[in-house]
């Protein structure tokens, strides 16, 4: 069989052709068309203009190619001069401000698109994951997840007014543990949740509109609404794009998006076309991510609840405490300009390249928190709704920030009364 193309599909290696595969921006029943064509050897011509288009290894030979040493230094010495070069130039023209802070910018996006090129190179030239079995599905079966870090809060320190009971209280702040709630054979609309078996992470879902659950992926920077990286780190049976919720009038249904370890809702497989209506007591699993269906927390109706707020970084399950009555800047710290947020994001791993230094202003008003987008480079959803630059925009608890592909859930627990112990005591 005649081709034009440099290497031929059929003869590329299966775990690479593979990568293509899942790699290739086309649906996924093509996708699952091409395996079986490629299994059944039944490919042809126009089964490899899919993939050509796309081909990693030419991507990786291209790249090896850009990033090879030449007579002036390797890349590492190119990176430190266009640094050198760029800061001097912002230097000479004594720019301040915006503008200054632009040019910086503008720096460390070449920088980092150079290191993800060598990023990029590395992962081609290592095999794909292999596929992760999923466990038999059974209503009763519980997995082992991974426990919340419950770790001090991100370059945040309470302010003087705060007393040092809400102080400890801050300090130790984690969710709630999940239990998975009774069922019901028939219930009426309204808000609902869903409750992630291990670590407690709280998801709020629209009561009309849809969320997407998945996973942040650094290679590609393709986000869901909602990322269970943390709550399935062990796993790693989680798609990118794994499952949609849809609320409809107080009624949710979940679908599959094509992922390549299924959704499960109480032990029974869903199909590409399956939408399945969720109950209260349903146990939802998306690959080995196990989560409860669930009524939202009494807490959460109260107009303003009083306790300890709090952001949870779903990529590293970190939490940042939020102190009472204060104006935050959510971002990463850049050592070059001496700058630090009030919650400093730079710490948590691969994900922290897509936030902005100022990426948004927290705000709590009165009786609710503001969100507040500071002119970011990637933008801000709140549980996948766009976030208008400057617009102040209310947060509910259970609700998902999206800071470029950073995601952070917002909620609120209640505080110890430590009064009652103390009276105790």
């Amino acid at each position: 069989m005649a081709s034009s193309y440099k290497y031929h599909c059929r003869e590329c290696p299966p775990p690479i052709r593979r990568r293509c595969i899942q790699e290739a921006r086309i649906s996924p029943g093509i996708k699952r068309i091409i395996e079986r064509s490629f299994e059944n050897r039944t490919d042809t011509q126009n089964t490899w203009d899919f993939l050509q288009p796309n081909c990693l290894l030419f991507q990786r030979e291209d790249l090896v190619r850009q990033l090879a040493p030449t007579e002036e230094g390797g890349l590492l010495s190119r990176i430190h001069r266009q640094r050198e070069k760029e800061l001097a130039q912002a230097s000479e023209a004594q720019e301040t401000g915006p503008d200054a802070a632009l040019l910086l910018d503008t720096e460390s996006r070449r920088e980092a698109d150079l290191r993800t090129k060598l990023f990029v190179t590395r992962m081609l030239s290592e095999p794909p994951d292999a596929r992760i079995p999923v466990p038999p599905p059974s209503l009763d079966s519980t997995l082992t997840m991974p426990q919340s870090r419950n770790t001090a809060p991100l370059s945040w320190s309470p302010p003087t007014r705060v007393s040092p009971a809400k102080s400890a209280a801050v300090q130790s702040v984690q969710y709630p543990p999940a239990l998975r709630p009774k069922a019901t054979e028939s219930e009426a609309p309204g808000p609902r949740m869903l409750v992630v078996q291990g670590s407690g992470h709280r998801i709020s879902l629209p009561e009309d509109g849809e969320l997407v659950l998945g996973r942040f992926d650094p290679l590609t920077r393709v986000t869901p609404d909602v990322d269970l990286t943390f709550d399935n780190q062990r796993g790693r049976g989680v798609s990118r794009r794994h499952a949609r919720i849809t609320g409809w009038r107080g009624q949710y249904a979940i679908t599959d998006l094509g992922s390549r370890n299924g959704t499960w809702v109480n032990g029974e497989h869903l199909s590409l076309t399956d939408r399945r209506l969720l109950l209260v007591g349903d146990v939802v699993r998306l690959g080995g991510c196990v989560m409860f269906f669930d009524q939202v927390p009494e807490l959460w109706h109260r107009d303003f609840p009083s306790g300890q707020y709090f952001l949870f970084v779903a990529y590293t399950g970190t939490y940042a405490p939020l102190a009472p009555q204060q104006r935050l800047i959510v971002g990463r710290s850049d050592p070059t300009l001496g700058f630090k947020p009030d919650i400093d994001l730079s710490g948590e791993g691969r994900v922290a390249s897509v936030v902005s230094r100022r990426h948004i202003r927290l705000i709590q008003d009165r009786d609710r928190f503001l969100i507040e987008d500071l002119g970011s480079a990637n933008k801000t959803r709140i549980d996948g709704q766009p976030v208008p630059i400057g617009k102040q925009t209310p947060i509910e608890p259970g609700q998902h920030l999206w800071l470029g592909g950073c995601i952070l859930a917002f909620d609120v627990v209640e505080l110890p009364d430590t009064t009652a112990e103390g009276r105790r005591e």
